[in-house]
Protein backbone atom coordinates (compact mmCIF):
# COMPACT_ATOMS: atom_id res chain seq x y z
CA UNK A 1 0.00 0.00 0.00
CA UNK A 2 2.78 2.44 0.82
CA UNK A 3 4.26 2.03 -2.66
CA UNK A 4 1.22 3.40 -4.45
CA UNK A 5 1.38 6.89 -2.86
CA UNK A 6 5.14 6.95 -3.38
CA UNK A 7 4.74 6.07 -7.05
CA UNK A 8 2.13 8.80 -7.42
CA UNK A 9 4.41 11.29 -5.70
CA UNK A 10 7.33 10.30 -7.94
CA UNK A 11 5.14 10.63 -11.04
CA UNK A 12 3.89 14.04 -9.89
CA UNK A 13 7.46 15.24 -9.25
CA UNK A 14 8.53 13.92 -12.64
CA UNK A 15 5.72 15.80 -14.37
CA UNK A 16 6.66 18.96 -12.51
CA UNK A 17 10.32 18.48 -13.38
CA UNK A 18 9.53 18.27 -17.07
CA UNK A 19 9.38 21.96 -17.89
CA UNK A 20 6.59 23.43 -19.89
CA UNK A 21 8.35 22.17 -23.01
CA UNK A 22 5.45 19.88 -23.71
CA UNK A 23 3.07 22.83 -23.52
CA UNK A 24 5.36 25.39 -25.15
CA UNK A 25 3.49 27.49 -27.61
CA UNK A 26 5.15 29.56 -30.30
CA UNK A 27 3.92 30.94 -33.58
CA UNK A 28 6.16 31.25 -36.63
CA UNK A 29 5.46 33.83 -39.33
CA UNK A 30 7.45 34.36 -42.51
CA UNK A 31 8.62 37.97 -42.81
CA UNK A 32 10.51 37.57 -46.08
CA UNK A 33 9.25 37.05 -49.61
CA UNK A 34 7.85 33.65 -50.63
CA UNK A 35 9.46 34.31 -54.01
CA UNK A 36 13.17 33.60 -54.46
CA UNK A 37 14.61 35.66 -57.31
CA UNK A 38 17.56 33.85 -58.84
CA UNK A 39 19.87 35.72 -61.22
CA UNK A 40 22.05 33.11 -62.88
CA UNK A 41 22.50 35.31 -65.98
CA UNK A 42 25.20 37.43 -64.33
CA UNK A 43 28.81 36.64 -63.58
CA UNK A 44 29.11 36.04 -60.74
CA UNK A 45 25.56 34.77 -60.53
CA UNK A 46 23.31 35.90 -57.70
CA UNK A 47 21.80 32.80 -56.15
CA UNK A 48 21.36 33.71 -52.46
CA UNK A 49 18.52 35.18 -50.44
CA UNK A 50 17.81 35.79 -46.76
CA UNK A 51 14.67 34.15 -45.43
CA UNK A 52 13.32 35.62 -42.21
CA UNK A 53 10.83 34.21 -39.73
CA UNK A 54 9.38 35.89 -36.65
CA UNK A 55 8.90 33.58 -33.69
CA UNK A 56 6.48 34.66 -30.96
CA UNK A 57 5.96 33.13 -27.54
CA UNK A 58 2.19 32.79 -27.31
CA UNK A 59 2.26 30.89 -24.02
CA UNK A 60 2.04 32.35 -20.55
CA UNK A 61 5.49 31.00 -19.67
CA UNK A 62 9.00 32.38 -20.03
CA UNK A 63 11.68 30.33 -21.77
CA UNK A 64 15.36 30.86 -21.06
CA UNK A 65 17.00 29.37 -24.14
CA UNK A 66 15.06 29.38 -27.43
CA UNK A 67 16.62 28.18 -30.68
CA UNK A 68 15.28 28.02 -34.23
CA UNK A 69 16.48 25.98 -37.18
CA UNK A 70 15.57 25.50 -40.81
CA UNK A 71 15.73 21.98 -42.23
CA UNK A 72 14.08 19.28 -44.33
CA UNK A 73 14.51 21.01 -47.69
CA UNK A 74 12.63 19.29 -50.48
CA UNK A 75 12.46 19.99 -54.20
CA UNK A 76 16.18 19.76 -54.90
CA UNK A 77 16.83 23.43 -55.78
CA UNK A 78 16.76 25.49 -52.54
CA UNK A 79 18.94 24.74 -49.53
CA UNK A 80 21.28 26.35 -47.06
CA UNK A 81 23.92 28.61 -48.59
CA UNK A 82 27.62 28.06 -47.98
CA UNK A 83 28.67 28.92 -44.41
CA UNK A 84 25.03 28.94 -43.19
CA UNK A 85 24.51 26.35 -40.45
CA UNK A 86 20.73 26.83 -40.35
CA UNK A 87 20.56 27.32 -36.57
CA UNK A 88 19.80 30.60 -34.77
CA UNK A 89 19.99 31.17 -31.02
CA UNK A 90 17.22 33.61 -30.05
CA UNK A 91 17.85 33.42 -26.28
CA UNK A 92 15.32 34.12 -23.54
CA UNK A 93 11.65 34.72 -24.36
CA UNK A 94 9.09 36.38 -22.10
CA UNK A 95 5.38 35.68 -22.64
CA UNK A 96 4.21 37.51 -25.77
CA UNK A 97 7.73 38.38 -26.90
CA UNK A 98 8.69 38.02 -30.57
CA UNK A 99 12.11 37.78 -32.22
CA UNK A 100 13.22 37.25 -35.81
CA UNK A 101 15.56 34.57 -37.15
CA UNK A 102 17.38 34.99 -40.47
CA UNK A 103 18.72 32.19 -42.67
CA UNK A 104 20.79 32.57 -45.84
CA UNK A 105 19.47 30.27 -48.57
CA UNK A 106 20.74 29.39 -52.04
CA UNK A 107 18.87 28.31 -55.16
CA UNK A 108 20.93 26.41 -57.71
CA UNK A 109 18.56 27.20 -60.59
CA UNK A 110 15.02 28.34 -61.32
CA UNK A 111 12.12 25.91 -61.16
CA UNK A 112 8.37 25.77 -61.45
CA UNK A 113 8.27 23.22 -58.63
CA UNK A 114 7.53 24.56 -55.16
CA UNK A 115 10.50 24.18 -52.82
CA UNK A 116 9.66 23.44 -49.20
CA UNK A 117 11.42 23.50 -45.86
CA UNK A 118 10.57 23.39 -42.16
CA UNK A 119 11.23 26.02 -39.51
CA UNK A 120 11.44 24.47 -36.05
CA UNK A 121 11.53 25.99 -32.55
CA UNK A 122 13.32 24.45 -29.56
CA UNK A 123 13.47 25.44 -25.89
CA UNK A 124 17.08 24.30 -25.65
CA UNK A 125 20.01 23.87 -28.00
CA UNK A 126 19.28 21.41 -30.82
CA UNK A 127 19.67 18.60 -31.57
CA UNK A 128 19.55 17.54 -27.93
CA UNK A 129 16.09 18.92 -27.20
CA UNK A 130 12.75 18.11 -28.79
CA UNK A 131 11.01 20.35 -31.30
CA UNK A 132 8.21 22.29 -29.60
CA UNK A 133 6.81 24.04 -32.69
CA UNK A 134 7.31 23.29 -36.38
CA UNK A 135 5.88 24.83 -39.50
CA UNK A 136 6.39 23.98 -43.17
CA UNK A 137 6.97 26.72 -45.75
CA UNK A 138 7.28 26.83 -49.52
CA UNK A 139 9.22 29.15 -51.75
CA UNK A 140 9.02 29.60 -55.51
CA UNK A 141 12.20 30.29 -57.50
CA UNK A 142 11.91 32.73 -60.39
CA UNK A 143 14.56 34.05 -62.74
CA UNK A 144 15.29 37.75 -62.58
CA UNK A 145 14.34 39.60 -65.72
CA UNK A 146 17.37 41.45 -67.06
CA UNK A 147 16.81 45.15 -67.34
CA UNK A 148 17.93 47.26 -70.25
CA UNK A 149 20.38 49.91 -69.21
CA UNK A 150 18.98 53.42 -69.35
CA UNK A 151 20.58 55.20 -72.25
CA UNK A 152 21.03 58.92 -72.29
CA UNK A 153 21.26 60.59 -75.68
CA UNK A 154 24.07 63.10 -76.14
CA UNK A 155 22.94 66.60 -75.27
CA UNK A 156 20.16 65.40 -72.97
CA UNK A 157 20.17 67.03 -69.53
Amino acid sequence: MSRSPIRRAVLALFLLAVPSVASAQFTIQRTSSPIFYNDTGNTPSLQGMYASYTVQNTSGSSFGDVWVDVANFTGGVVGLAANEDGIVHLGAFAPGQAKTAFFYLKASTTTGTAQSHDVRVYTGQPPGTPVVTQRAWTVTVFACVPSVAALVAPGTP
